[in-house]
């Protein structure tokens, strides 16, 4: 039986990433399958993730080589799929913007298996990941893509967060059509505002350095691991998402309760604590969207280089 195609294997890969982050219980303050908000459920990013396996394939399928514009498109696209297919909005923009240019980056590492006779066929290691992750990240720092401005643009503008305002006069207008910044000006501008955009432009060293965890420790999927992982990223990090939304004051007092929360090691008072810093930062809409999106970000890398290890094994 022959190796999958390579479209197959990266929209097979990434989008599940954001289902098994939120599928993660006891998460403080982000959603889970036992913890939701009354305007945002668990189902909501289950089942956002076949439409956006779908258009990642076919997006992928439609390509040859890289061309201005196309990790921005398919960023919309992608999106655009995930909101048509669940009823809560936006459930995953951060994840998408993340996620997409890795995807991309590896069809172009690679190739597509279907049209070409002899498809790379190398072992996987943890340097192909790396240069997947650092291709990503240059993808997303071109000084000559303004296309894919655009794109993301009007992607914001569809998910039409209340915070938008706020960034006007600080750079690119996401409310103008046309664009005056290229995608790398558009990362650079905002980065300081976004710890998405931040990621990106410091070579998704988090994601990586989750991801090594993961394998590192030889460890499943566990969701004890991962919620672990969780805690960790809210006890180091500001979340953008909150800060944004509550206020940096309120963002930095979240993450010392992160940092209790982390020190902790009776199982029971923990327990307790996750219980009520879920509860506290549910009750005042304080979602820690940005770091669930960095952990799902790490996921779907290491489900990508399970799945690349047992295609091209």
């Amino acid at each position: 039986m022959g190796s999958p195609e390579i479209d197959y294997v990266i929209a097979s890969s990434i989008p599940p990433g954001i289902a098994v982050e939120a599928s993660i219980p006891y998460k403080p303050g982000n959603v889970s399958p036992v913890s939701e908000y009354s305007d945002l459920k668990h189902w909501g990013f289950i089942a956002s993730v076949s439409p956006m396996a779908i258009e990642l394939y076919r997006f992928l399928s439609g390509i040859e080589g890289y061309r201005p514009g196309a990790v921005g498109e398919a960023i919309y696209r992608l999106f655009k799929a995930s909101l048509d297919m669940q009823p809560y909005g936006n459930v995953n923009l951060g994840f998408i913007i993340l996620s997409t240019p890795i995807a991309l980056s590896t069809k172009l590492l690679f190739g597509s298996s279907d049209q070409d006779t002899s498809p790379r066929r190398d072992p996987i290691s943890l340097d192909t990941i790396k240069s997947i992750v650092e291709n990503a990240r240059e993808l997303m720092l071109s000084s000559s893509d303004y296309a894919s401005v655009e794109w993301i643009k009007k992607a914001i503008r569809l998910a039409s967060p209340s915070y938008l305002s706020i960034y006007v006069g600080r750079g690119e207008d996401v409310f103008a059509r046309g664009t005056r910044s290229s995608i790398g000006e558009f990362i650079s501008v905002f980065k300081d505002h976004d710890l998405i955009l931040l990621e990106i432009y410091r070579g998704y060293s988090v994601t990586l350095s989750l991801f090594l965890r993961l394998i590192e420790l030889g460890r499943d999927l566990s969701y004890d691991f991962l919620r672990d992982l969780y805690i960790d990223l809210g006890s180091r990090y500001v979340d953008t998402n909150i800060a944004r939304k509550k206020g940096v004051k309120y963002a930095l007092s979240v993450l010392r309760e992160f940092r209790v929360l982390r020190t902790i090691a009776d199982r029971r008072l923990r327990r307790l604590y996750l219980e009520h810093l879920d509860r506290s930062l549910k009750s005042m809409g304080a979602n820690p969207g940005s770091i669930a999106d960095i952990l799902a970000n790490a996921v779907s890398l290491y489900l990508l280089y399970t799945n690349l290890s047992r295609a091209y094994a």
